[in-house]
């Protein structure tokens, strides 16, 4: 596969947009740092890798050299970007060459083969015994040995066969124990990634010296990323939501990441401009010769380059830099070894929170313990699984994700304050004389009871009774009145420690007689 590439002012353009948001995650160093240095933006499925080396070219005529770059296996050979400052860049070569694997992958290769030659040996020597065993269960057939030897070879089959079938049920156990540590090998290897091929890049530059430069490149790999992992620890009586934002690092790339800058990002960057256009909406006659769909692709993303910075190692969670539609978290220099998932701390807060008991009588009676945290500006936190707790006691485990400065968080349900909806009345009937109308009622009282020793607030949720056709009308009581908004009607109560309260509820529906009323509960 073969690239041509512009200047580096051209390179340099294309780049500039995208490469200006990383390099505000990653603060400027002083100094230049030292050769070879790698960077590494970590998306959530997968990563852009940034190297900076000195390389000696080679000079291919009396205008021209050449420099050879071998990617990982698991690198896409066309995301490839390379500049070399001085030099303008002429042309890239792709080509597929036998992977080098990594020491842990080399080491698991020749454990998975030790492993697959175990077990054909195993099954060949169970095969060798088995047609040992079919020979003599054959011996005594008619025919094969004369009446006179019949008890003779009766005797030996009974003493060989025994012995066989002995040596057979060991070599299936040895067979089984064979097959699970194959699959074990081929599991680990398979967690380490890598494969048997990889991109090779031959970098065509101006000029024909040998005296080695420096190049920069980078490249999209697969086979790693990052998930979100939360813990919500409430404490409603200190009127708290401890939160702990972390980030699992995993990486099956077959990449013995030591040292390396590491930078995580909460999205891959789009890489598109502008929007799409609007189009046009015409409502008219069905022309008699539709055109077919028109398949449309999106230009490739612009690459984004890391900038390179010396940073030292970090105690303290690394702090999010927000950007135009993904956040970035600087974690400096780190190690990311195959197959062995990290976890980072990326953020640990204290919440002032208000606490209520949500209760949806409608649907389940019991009260869920719920937090409503107000930021002090709008956050926006990608999804992963979340521990819940109360008081440091874990409740569960549920997916977050939220946006925004208001989060309403749910920690379970709580046995000591329960509900009771108790239906006083379901009833049908007509009314009116001129007009008859057929009538729906419902009424209910709704008990909530608080087995704390303090007061509790709670929060009855309920659906508002909406009407889908104009010739409907509905009427509603309630003692006390809720507040009612997008169609929920909200009861807000105190209960006192042992106390029970009631809300009383009635609905009133009246409809054409002639109509086939769905009552909706």
């Amino acid at each position: 596969m073969r690239r041509t590439m512009g200047t580096i002012p051209g390179i340099a353009l294309r780049l500039a947009t995208l490469a200006a948001l990383i390099c505000l995650a990653l603060p400027v160093a002083p100094h230049a740092a030292p050769l070879p240095s790698q960077e590494v933006l970590l998306y959530p499925d997968g990563a852009r890798v940034a190297v900076t080396v000195k390389l000696p070219p080679r000079p291919l005529d009396d205008a021209t050299s050449t420099l050879t770059l071998d990617l990982p296996a698991s690198a896409d050979g066309d995301s490839l970007t390379v500049e070399v400052p001085g030099r303008d860049v002429l042309g890239i070569d792709i080509a597929t060459v036998a992977a080098t694997p990594s020491p842990i992958r080399k080491a698991l290769m020749e454990r998975r083969d030790a492993a697959r030659a175990d077990l054909a040996k195993v099954r060949g020597t169970k095969a060798a015994v088995e047609a040992r065993m079919a020979l003599w269960a054959g011996a005594g057939q008619k025919g094969t040995v004369s009446p006179a030897d019949l008890e003779r070879v009766d005797a030996l089959m009974a003493k060989h066969f025994t012995a066989l079938q002995g040596e057979h049920d060991a070599l299936s156990l040895r067979e089984e124990e064979a097959a699970r540590h194959l699959a074990r090998a081929e599991d680990e290897l398979a967690r380490v990634g890598g494969g048997d091929n990889a991109p090779r890049a031959t970098v065509r530059i101006a000029g024909a010296s040998d005296t080695p430069v420096e190049v920069r490149y980078a490249y999209d790999v697969t086979g790693c990323g990052w998930d979100a992992a939360y813990r919500l620890d409430a404490r409603p009586d200190r009127g708290l939501v401890v939160f702990m934002q972390e980030a699992i690092l995993r990486q099956s790339a077959d990449l013995d990441w030591k040292n390396v800058r590491l930078t995580l990002a909460s999205a891959r960057p789009d890489g598109r401009l502008q929007p799409p256009p609007v189009g046009a909406w015409r409502i008219g006659p069905r022309p008699v010769h539709a055109s077919g769909p028109t398949l449309m692709r999106s230009a490739a993303p612009v690459a984004m380059e890391a900038a390179s910075a010396d940073m030292g190692k970090m105690s303290a969670p690394p702090r999010e830099e927000e950007h135009a539609s993904f956040s970035t978290w600087a974690l400096g220099p780190r190690d990311l070894p195959p197959a062995t998932p990290i976890r980072v701390t990326l953020a640990t807060e204290d919440w002032p929170a208000t606490f209520a008991h949500t209760i949806r009588p409608a649907r389940d009676t019991a009260a869920y313990l719920a937090a409503h945290v107000t930021l002090a500006e709008a956050r926006a936190f990608p999804r992963g699984m979340a521990m819940h707790l109360v008081d440091g006691a874990s409740v569960g485990e549920a997916p977050f994700e939220a946006v925004g400065a208001g989060l309403d968080i749910f920690f379970g349900s709580d046995p000591r304050v329960t509900a009771r909806l108790k239906p006083l009345k379901a009833q049908s009937g007509k009314t009116g004389i001129i007009e008859r109308r057929q009538t729906r009622q419902w009424a209910w009282d709704i008990e909530i009871r608080n087995g704390r020793t303090r007061d509790v607030a709670v929060v009855v949720e309920d659906p508002a009774p909406q009407t889908t056709d104009t010739a409907v009308t509905v009427v509603r009581r309630s003692t006390p009145e809720p507040q009612e908004k997008d169609s929920v009607l909200r009861w807000h109560i105190t209960v006192a420690p042992g106390a029970v309260s009631a809300i009383h509820h009635e609905v009133d529906a009246t409809a054409p007689e002639d109509m086939r009323l769905d009552p909706g509960r």
